[in-house]
C-alpha cells in the first residue's frame, strides 16, 4: 500500500518534472497536479508535484523597457553621439573657413643711403605698403562648395554611425533577453532536479530503487546546478555588455519587452535610402567637389596694393599688382589625386551597394530558416517530446520501463526547448541584419 503509492506519486512527479515548460495545455497541468487517482480513490498530491508542474520557464524581471528605448538612451548616452557632434561642428567651421578672405599685408622698409658724391647728404628713406591678394573669382566658390559637399558627407557618416550603434544596441539586448531566457529554464531544471533528487532518496531509505539510478539523478542534479550557475553569470556579462551602450543606469531587473519579437517591422525591401548609400553618394559628391576646387586652383590669384614713401626730397605714392605666373606648377598632380579619389569613392560606394545586397541576402535566408525551425520544433518536436517524456513516465510508473530511459527522454525535452531558445535567438539576430542591410526592421519578408 504504502510502497505502491509512493511509487505513483513519483512516477507523476517525474511527468510534473518533463513536461514542465512543454506544450501541455494548462488545464491538463492542473487536473494532473491536482489529485493522482489509487483504485477508486483519489488522493492528494505531495506538493512536489504541484511545484513541479506549476513552475513557469519564463524570464521575468522587474524594469519594462523596448528595444527603441534602449536605442534612444544609446544614442544620447554614448560616446558616439558626443564625437557625431563634434565632427559635425568642425564641418561647419571649415565651411565658415573655406569663404573668408585672405589677410591683407603690411610691408614696412626702412633705410639708409650714402652718398658717393661729397655734396650730397646722407638719407633716411622708409616706405609702407599695404596689399590684398585677390583669389580667381571661381577658386572661393569652388573651395566653399567642396566644404560644403563635405559637411553633408560627414551628416550622412552620422547616419551611419548611429544606426550602426543601434544594430549594437539591438545584439545586445537579444544576447541579455537570450541569458535571461537560459537562466529561467536552468533555474527551473535545477529546482525541479533537485527536489527529484529527494524524492529519489526517499525511495532508497524503503529500498524501492537502484543504487545506480540514484547515482545518475545525483549526476542530473550537478549538471542542472553547474548549468544554473553558468546561465546566472552568462546574464550577468550581458547586461555589463548593455550598460557599456546603454550607459550604468540600466537596473539589474531589467526585461527588454521586445527584443525577441519586435513589431517596429518592414518588409525587408531592397532601399537606396540606406544610409551606407547615402554616405557612398555624398562621399562621391564631394570628391567631384573636390576636384573642381582643384581645378580652379590652378589659376592664379592677384594681389593689389597701395605704397608711400619719404626720401630727403620728394615723397613717392602709388599702386601695384602682382600675379602668379602658372609657369611649372599648374596644380597637375592635385587635380589628379582628386580625380582618382572620385573613381576610388564612386567604386567603393558600388562595392558598399554590392556588400549591403549580399549582407541583405544572407540575413533573409537566415530568417526564412529560423522562422522554419521555430515552427517545426513548437508545432511538431516540443509536443513530440513532451508526449515521450509523459509517456515514460507512465511507463516507467507500472514497471516496464527504466529510470534511465526517462531520464533520457529528459534530455531530449531539453535539448529540443534549448533547439528552439537558439531558433529564437537566430531569428531575431536575423532582424538584426536585416535592419543593417536595408535600414528597416523585419519581421516576415
Amino acid at each position: 500500500g504504502r510502497q505502491a503509492l509512493f511509487s505513483r506519486a513519483f512516477s507523476l512527479a517525474l511527468a510534473g518534472l518533463f513536461i514542465c515548460g512543454s506544450a501541455l495545455p494548462a488545464a491538463e497541468a492542473a487536473a494532473a497536479a491536482t489529485m493522482v487517482t489509487t483504485g477508486t480513490q483519489a488522493t492528494e498530491v505531495p506538493a512536489i508535484i504541484t511545484n513541479l508542474i506549476n513552475k513557469s520557464s519564463a524570464a521575468t524581471f522587474g524594469a519594462k523597457m523596448s528595444l527603441m528605448t534602449l536605442a534612444d538612451a544609446a544614442k544620447r548616452l554614448h560616446p558616439t553621439a558626443r564625437a557625431i557632434h563634434a565632427t559635425q561642428r568642425a564641418s561647419d567651421a571649415r565651411i565658415a573657413q573655406a569663404g573668408v578672405w585672405a589677410n591683407p599685408a603690411i610691408e614696412v622698409s626702412y633705410g639708409r643711403t650714402r652718398p658717393r658724391i661729397a655734396d650730397l647728404d646722407s638719407d633716411r628713406p622708409y616706405e609702407v605698403a599695404v596689399s590684398q591678394r585677390l583669389e580667381w573669382w571661381g577658386k572661393r566658390r569652388a573651395r566653399v562648395a567642396a566644404a560644403q559637399a563635405d559637411a553633408k558627407s560627414t551628416r550622412a557618416f552620422a547616419d551611419v554611425a548611429l544606426l550602426d550603434l543601434e544594430i549594437e544596441v539591438r545584439l545586445a539586448a537579444i544576447s541579455y533577453t537570450i541569458a535571461g531566457e537560459t537562466l529561467a529554464q536552468a533555474a527551473a531544471q535545477a529546482g525541479l532536479a533537485r527536489e527529484l533528487l529527494e524524492v529519489v532518496l526517499k525511495r532508497q531509505a524503503v529500498g524501492d530503487i537502484d543504487l545506480g539510478e540514484v547515482a545518475r539523478v545525483r549526476v542530473e542534479a550537478s549538471l542542472a546546478h553547474v548549468r544554473n550557475d553558468a546561465s546566472a553569470r552568462a546574464v550577468a556579462t550581458a547586461l555589463a555588455v548593455l550598460r557599456t551602450w546603454c550607459g550604468e543606469t540600466l537596473p539589474d531587473d531589467l526585461t527588454i519587452i521586445d527584443a525577441l519579437n519586435d513589431v517596429t517591422v518592414g518588409d525587408g525591401a531592397e532601399s537606396n535610402a540606406h544610409p551606407r548609400l547615402r554616405a557612398a553618394l555624398e562621399a562621391e559628391r564631394a570628391a567631384e567637389a573636390r576636384t573642381e576646387a582643384e581645378r580652379q586652383a590652378r589659376y592664379p590669384d592677384v594681389t593689389l596694393g597701395v605704397f608711400g614713401g619719404r626720401e630727403q626730397e620728394k615723397d613717392t605714392v602709388g599702386v601695384k599688382m602682382g600675379i602668379e605666373i602658372p609657369l611649372w606648377d599648374r596644380n597637375a598632380a592635385g587635380i589628379a589625386e582628386a580625380d582618382a579619389e572620385r573613381d576610388h569613392v564612386a567604386a567603393t560606394g558600388q562595392l558598399e551597394a554590392l556588400r549591403l545586397r549580399r549582407e541583405r541576402t544572407e540575413a533573409l535566408g537566415a530568417f526564412k530558416l529560423a522562422k522554419a525551425e521555430i515552427a517545426t520544433l513548437t508545432d511538431e518536436a516540443l509536443p513530440a517530446a513532451s508526449d515521450a517524456v509523459r509517456l515514460r513516465g507512465t511507463a516507467f510508473s507500472s514497471g516496464d520501463t527504466s529510470l534511465a530511459e526517462v531520464l533520457d527522454a529528459r534530455r531530449a525535452l531539453l535539448s529540443v526547448q534549448a533547439d528552439l531558445l537558439d531558433a529564437k535567438r537566430r531569428l531575431a539576430e536575423a532582424q538584426v541584419r536585416l535592419l543593417a542591410s536595408t535600414a528597416a526592421p523585419v519581421s516576415n519578408p
